[in-house]
Order: structure tokens, then C-alpha cells, then sequence
């Protein structure tokens, strides 16, 4: 605040801020400099706080998460500090702690819910400091995402996992990692935290749960290979320098080498400038790095420590230069493999240069390194299985119930996925009996997959089944049709955005039901999925209207997402060549919407 003149010193990659935050004790980077080394810092602004640390004169209270579920825990930090804002050491133990509202316990460090929901008002004091904070108590854990849900990986290699859990309403929380259990349900490995090693080839699945929660994910393994790429028997490459002041040379050698043939050998001089500094070995052709290559492999040798980097210069599929560290130095003695996991670079992309590099000027060095051995590791032929998973397990959810209202004293809605065209007896025997079903108690029908209009001529409910944006009323709801199905409401067709917001917002219908063309997975941007729901989040919230998603998912099943509830419908995986299993599985869903404008809904058997 105040600020009228500012100065920018580089503003490259380069530039690095180290600062100390209000309230912490240790001078970290502020800021996130292109690479993975902190530059010399030749130019530089310093301010400083000369003033001698004094007496607490306030605090900052820090907890991560405003949200917590009953009976879990939320760390809770406190930091100090004086009236010249100098940091001050503080001991947890030396504070009180007054609680309102519902009831939680502070000890330890950590927030404890119990069994009661609501919104605890938490104040800290030591003397004349105090400081409150709201905490939200959410009800327990109902549903579990786990990301990723379809992984293929290698033999030695994990997945680290990632996962979301909501309670009954679609409100988020995070727990803490020893509050959730891991479960390997089929397959072989072990977890290490949220990270899953398989030790064995073939399809795997986990399991995530917590409470009545439970989400499951499938890993398929297929054993590395190597395959060798440089054996540096030929002069394929050269020497490059860098600044011009760096002199050295490249060139085949049978001095040292891996099998007895020949090596790289670089040599290089470090001492002749304070610059960073660095000494190429750099290919004619380019090495091209597949999108199956999983790790880069190549073995050196020098006959002394040096404490220079071995780095590489890989350029990716986005055009973008990369130089990335290898080693952070040169081991001395025998042959040492060094690897370098490719995880982070856009493939595919080709490798230009293995290199020595080094910028600290104090750091001067003449050495003599051999490359040998370089090898890609790549994936099997092994992809991601498409076999079906457990359904995920989820809390009861209050609104699916049975109701006794009638098509007289409510509107009631039948969706389903599609009439298929009756090539067999099966077909016809579903048709009749689905078209039987709408006709005795749907005033709505809703069909979120149907190609072929001409399949629904013995229907006689009214018809929803527009596969482009168009808004229907129908009693006390608003009914509007959204398509997502090239990726997205934006790609689509942009208006959707618009169209959608002022539908919802002007309606004086209590009740809204919006129909996807396409799936949330759909989206190709995850920017404007995650705009999605949090548009129709604040829909909600500002208009006070239900709002409920409907859409042609993988199973048939319903989520919470912060107020909206979001349902599924899907019977293409029921296989037809087993009647009982039709006549078990084949599922349609009925909505109930009263008078006084309370939703419920039943997932019904069709048979």
C-alpha cells in the first residue's frame, strides 16, 4: 500500500525472492525460478528489519481448511509476532482455548470434531491477544473420488493417488492420510502412504474408503524394456560450449568404457570466467523420445569427485526447451548409472544435448567425464483396461426414497438412457415393457442417449429427448438440455454459457432439471469442467432453486456437488445374451417432484 515506484530487476527465470513471512521464523523463496537450481545472485535488493526482537504483541492463527468432518481432525498452527513485526517463538501449550457453537476440542496442535454438526467458533488467547476463527463441522464422509481411476504403469513404478470426499451434500473436507484406509482388493503390491507399487503384471485394483465411503481404481502393469539407444562407438555428436570464455572437446574414446569398446569423453574447463558455465555434448540428430518412453538411462565416469551437474537439454512436444538436472554431481570411481524419470516432459520430445554445468563462481573445475550406455525405458504394450469396476459405495442419500404421490398430485419423471431398435425378441420384450411403465406413471419422459425419435411413437407421456440447447416448462419445473458432447458447453457452442445462467436466474420455476448431451468427463478442458460445478454451485446458492443434473454416466448412480445433485443413468452394461441379468439390471429412474416442490427418486428395476 502506497507503492509508486517499483523496479524490475531481470524478470526472467532467473529472478529469485527470498523473503520471511509475517509471523515464520525461516527465510524461504518466495517466488518459483525456472528450473530446479537457485541462480548466484549478482545484482540484488536487500530490506531489512533492523529492530531488536521484542515482546508478543500479536498473533496469526493458520488452519488450513475451513471445513472438517465430524469426528476427524484439523491441524491448527500459531505464530507470533512483535510490534516491529519480527517473528516471535511461540509455544503451542501456553494458549487457552474458548470454544462456541458446536463442540470441538483443541489439543496438540490439531482441531478435533465430535459427533455434533455446525459452525464452532474457536478463539485463542494469551493476555491482552486474542484472535477467532470459524470452523464448519460437516457431516460424515458419504462419497470418495479417487483420481486416478484408470492407470497403466510399469513393474517398480507407482501411482500416487489423489482423492476428494464429500458428505451428504456435496461439502468438501480433507482428512488426514492415516484416516482413510488403503486396500489392494485384486492384484499384488503395497501402498506407501497414497502411493501404490504393484509387484506383479496384470490388472489391479485398489480401494479407497472411509465410513460408508468407498471408491475403487484400477492400475494395469506390463513389465519395462530397455532399449539401447547411444553406444558411442561413432562420432555423432560435438562439442559446444558455453559462454565462449568455456574451452574443452568431445571425441570418441577407448580409454574407458561400459563393454569394452568405446565411451564419450568430454573434456572441459571451468576456471576461465565466474559466468554459469556449462560444456555440450551435443548430438547431430536429435535422439527422439517416444510418448511409451517412461525413464532415460546412461552410465559416467570420472576418475575424481567433481561437484559440477550432469544436466540434459530436451526439447518437448510443445516446442518448449527443457534442461533438466541429471546429478547435482559427478560420482568418482566405477561406472554409475544415472536415470531420469520423464514424467514431468510433454512427450513425445527429443533429446539434444547430455551436458556439465555449473553456476557458482567459486566453484572452478577442469574435468574429464565418459558417457556410455545411453537407454530409453519404456512401457509394454500393456494400456489402460477397460474393464468395468466396482461401483463406488456411497452413504444413503436423503432423497432417494419411495413415495406414494401418484401422477395426480405430482409431476413424475421417468429417465432413462435409450428405446433401443428391436433386432431380437429381447428388444421388444424391454420396449413393451419400459413403454408400459411411462404410459401408467410418467407425465415427463426423459431419455439422455436417444438417436432414433422415430423409436418413441408409443409413448404418450410428454418428451424430452433434445440433444442441443433448447428450455422447456412443464408445471412447477424448468427443463433445459445442454451439449457438452465436442467437448465442453464453450466448444460446443459458447451461447450455452449465457443461455444457461439466464435461464436458471429468471425462471420463477422453484425446480430445475438440467439434461446433458455428454458426461462431466466430457469436458476437454478441466478449467471449464470445474467452471461447471461451480457455476451451478452458485446458482443454487443465489437463487435458492434445486437443481438437479441429469446424464448418460457409466453406472447408475447420484453425487452431491455443494447443494446440486447430479444423477446417472446407463444399461448398456448389461449383457443381453443373459436374460436374468436384463432382468435384474436394466434400470430406469423416476423423479417425484410434489406440489409443495420436494424432489425424491427411485432407481426401479425395469422387470
Amino acid at each position: 500500500k502506497g507503492v509508486y515506484t517499483a523496479m524490475n530487476l531481470d524478470g526472467g527465470g532467473s529472478t529469485t525472492m527470498i523473503g520471511r513471512k509475517l509471523g515464520e521464523l525461516a527465510i524461504k523463496t518466495i517466488n518459483s525460478p525456472s528450473g530446479v537450481t537457485l541462480r548466484k545472485v549478482t545484482n540484488a535488493i536487500g530490506v531489512y528489519n533492523t529492530s531488536k526482537t521484542g515482546a508478543l504483541s500479536d498473533i496469526i492463527v493458520k488452519v488450513p481448511e475451513e471445513n472438517v468432518f465430524v469426528n476427524s481432525k484439523r491441524k491448527i498452527e500459531i505464530l507470533g509476532y512483535d510490534k516491529y513485526y519480527n517473528s516471535v517463538d511461540v509455544d503451542f501449550d501456553d494458549f487457552n482455548f474458548e470454544v462456541s457453537g458446536a463442540k470441538v476440542e483443541v489439543e496438540d496442535g490439531y482441531i478435533y470434531s465430535t459427533d455434533e454438526v455446525g459452525t464452532a467458533t474457536i478463539t485463542v488467547k494469551k493476555g491482552k491477544i486474542s484472535k477467532s476463527f470459524k470452523i464448519d463441522v460437516l457431516s460424515a464422509p458419504n462419497e470418495i473420488e479417487i483420481s486416478p481411476k484408470r492407470a497403466a504403469t510399469s513393474l517398480g513404478e507407482n501411482v500416487e493417488y489423489t482423492f476428494r470426499i464429500k458428505n451428504k451434500n456435496g461439502y468438501y473436507a480433507s482428512v488426514e492420510n492415516d484416516e482413510v484406509t488403503y486396500e489392494v482388493v485384486s492384484g499384488k503390491g503395497k501402498f506407501d502412504g497414497n502411493k501404490f507399487t504393484p509387484s506383479k503384471e496384470g490388472d489391479h485394483i485398489i480401494a479407497i474408503s472411509i465410513g460408508n465411503a468407498k471408491s475403487y481404481a484400477m492400475v494395469s502393469v506390463g513389465e519395462a524394456t530397455e532399449k539401447a539407444l547411444e553406444s558411442f562407438e561413432k562420432e555423432t555428436f560435438k562439442f559446444v560450449s558455453y559462454p565462449v570464455a568455456v574451452t574443452g572437446s568431445v571425441e570418441v574414446s577407448k580409454e574407458e568404457s561400459v563393454d569394452s569398446k568405446s565411451s564419450a569423453k568430454l573434456e572441459y574447463d571451468f576456471t576461465t570466467t565466474d559466468a554459469t558455465r556449462a560444456a555440450y555434448l551435443r548430438f547431430n540428430e536429435p535422439i527422439k523420445l517416444d510418448e511409451e518412453v517412461l525413464e532415460l538411462s546412461f552410465k559416467v565416469y570420472s576418475e575424481e569427485y567433481l561437484e559440477d551437474y550432469i544436466k540434459l537439454k530436451i526439447v518437448d512436444a510443445k516446442g518448449n526447451t527443457q534442461l533438466v538436472m541429471a546429478s547435482k554431481e559427478i560420482p568418482k570411481g566405477e561406472w554409475t548409472e544415472i536415470k531420469y524419470n520423464l514424467n514431468s516432459i510433454s512427450l513425445p520430445a527429443t533429446l539434444t544435448d547430455i551436458y556439465v554445468a555449473q553456476d557458482h563462481a567459486e566453484v572452478k573445475n577442469k574435468g574429464t567425464v565418459y558417457f556410455d550406455d545411453l537407454r530409453i525405458i519404456s512401457e509394454s504394450s500393456t494400456k489402460i483396461t477397460d474393464l468395468k469396476l466396482s461401483e463406488d459405495e456411497k452413504g444413503k442419500d436423503d432423497s432417494e426414497k419411495t413415495t406414494d404421490l401418484t401422477s395426480g398430485d405430482s409431476l413424475k419423471i421417468v429417465v432413462y438412457d435409450k428405446i433401443e431398435e428391436e433386432k431380437i425378441l429381447l428388444d421388444t420384450l424391454k420396449n413393451r415393457k419400459f413403454e408400459q411403465k411411462v404410459n401408467e406413471n410418467a407425465d415427463v419422459l426423459i431419455l439422455t442417449n436417444q438417436e432414433d425419435e422415430n423409436l418413441l411413437e408409443n409413448i404418450k407421456s410428454k418428451k424430452i429427448t433434445s440433444r442441443v440447447y433448447s428450455t422447456k416448462e412443464i408445471e412447477n419445473a424448468l427443463f433445459i438440455s445442454i451439449d457438452v458432447s465436442s467437448g465442453g458447453l464453450r466448444i460446443t457452442d459458447y451461447n450455452q454459457w449465457i443461455n444457461l445462467q439466464n435461464a436458471i436466474k429468471e425462471t420463477k420455476q422453484k425446480n430445475v432439471i438440467v439434461i446433458m448431451n455428454g458426461t462431466l468427463e466430457d469436458f476437454t478442458d478441466s478449467k471449464e469442467k470445474q467452471l461447471f460445478i461451480d457455476t451451478m454451485c452458485e446458482l443454487k446458492r443465489n437463487t435458492s432453486k434445486n437443481i438437479w443434473v441429469l446424464y448418460d454416466g457409466e453406472n447408475s448412480t447420484y453425487s452431491m456437488e455443494r447443494g446440486v445433485k447430479y444423477l446417472s443413468i446407463n444399461n448398456e452394461s448389461v449383457n443381453i445374451n443373459e436374460p436374468s441379468n436384463v432382468a435384474k439390471e436394466t434400470k430406469y429412474l423416476e423423479i417425484t417432484i410434489s406440489k409443495d416442490n420436494e424432489l425424491s427418486y427411485e432407481y426401479k428395476k425395469l422387470f
